[in-house]
């Protein structure tokens, strides 16, 4: 009876125990597992500004290598992309380290506490051995209450039972004492090279931007805007001389056209003269040449009429510079030639 009571007593603690080691298990793989969620996310945000800041420094690159007026504006950004893809390979090496030495450190704990609880698993299956002796027993000595021999093996069995059962729980005991010790060495551990990463990364890229600072403020806002201005100016010049040699080129092909058609009008002038016929007679001399003045005079004011009826742009094209006037056939000069022909003939 004194065993029996002594088992009951150690099968209460022992219970106890198991549920407070199963708890603190469950407890600490959903509290690691959290934070192993948390802390790759964590790394993914690192490797994710590493990335933009790869973006960034290719895209200040391609910049410096397209620019080419702001001579200091390209040495200050060729300089700063160079620092930024530096940056960039810190920020890797953080990535990789919080991975390898913070995350899979956590990963890793899934595995531990599974162990443990294989261990309450089998002071569990202890204390189910030790109570199936236990009915054993209580079984025997209700079929067969004089039969000692039956009666003394059940008490046998049980007391080894419960000997396993103390023996597991000592075990159990001892093997939550590592797992909590080595749950808060690993945690402090853990979280102590994450601050040592990111203290060494952070300091690293602090130095680094500084330079960068200093690179961007050798920029001479004051000597590129010279040079685009003088750039400028040699684009307006280029520009200019194209108009004048464009405006040259408009004034030529108007004094070639405005010539060819005074030339035609003089031809048709001269082609109408020849037609007025001949007389031979003295007496009608005088009225020959008057007829003859008469009709030159009309071929005159035909033509003029015909040539005012020209577009406004050629009259205006003509009339551009006197040089250019005094260098056409005027209307006199075309009457002139007319009566000069009439005298030779």
């Amino acid at each position: 009876m004194n065993i029996v009571k002594i088992t009951r007593h150690e099968n209460a603690a022992c219970e106890q125990q198991a549920k407070f080691a199963n708890d603190r298990i469950a407890s600490v793989e959903k509290t690691f597992s959290e934070l192993c969620s948390v802390m790759a996310g964590y790394t993914r945000k690192v490797a994710r500004v590493r990335d933009m800041n790869d973006n960034l420094a290719k895209n200040l690159h391609s910049y410096s290598e397209s620019e080419k007026i702001n001579r200091s504006l390209k040495q200050g950004l060729g300089d700063f992309s160079n620092t930024l893809v530096e940056i960039g390979d810190y920020r890797n090496i953080e990535t990789q380290r919080l991975d390898k030495r913070v995350v899979q450190e956590l990963v890793q704990y899934e595995s531990v506490c599974r162990n443990a609880k294989d261990e309450v698993k089998n002071i569990f299956s202890a204390r189910d051995r030790e109570l199936a002796w236990k009915k054993q027993l209580e079984r025997v000595k209700e079929r067969n209450p004089y039969n000692r021999q039956q009666i003394t093996t059940a008490e046998s069995e049980l007391v080894k039972a419960s000997v396993e059962v103390s023996r597991t729980q000592k075990a159990l005991e001892e093997q939550m004492d590592l797992f909590e010790k080595k749950k808060l060495h690993d945690l402090k551990a853990i979280l102590m090279d994450f601050i040592a990463i990111e203290i060494e990364s952070h300091a690293r890229v602090i130095e680094l931007f500084t330079r960068g600072y200093q690179e961007l403020m050798q920029i001479n806002e004051d000597y590129d805007l010279e040079d685009f201005q003088r750039e400028r100016g040699i684009t307006e010049t280029s520009f200019q001389d194209s108009l004048k040699m464009s405006e040259t080129a408009s004034r030529i092909e108007t004094v070639r056209k405005t010539s060819m058609r005074n030339t035609s009008l003089l031809s048709t002038l001269l082609a109408k003269q020849k037609k007025v016929p001949k007389k031979s007679s003295s007496g009608n001399s005088s009225s020959l040449t008057t007829t003859t003045t008469s009709n030159s005079a009309d071929l005159v004011e035909d033509l003029k009429q015909d040539d005012y009826e020209m577009d406004e742009d050629d009259e205006d094209q003509i009339s551009v510079s006197d040089g250019e006037s005094s260098s056409l056939l005027s209307y006199d000069n075309v009457a002139n030639e007319v009566d000069r022909s009439k005298n030779q003939k």
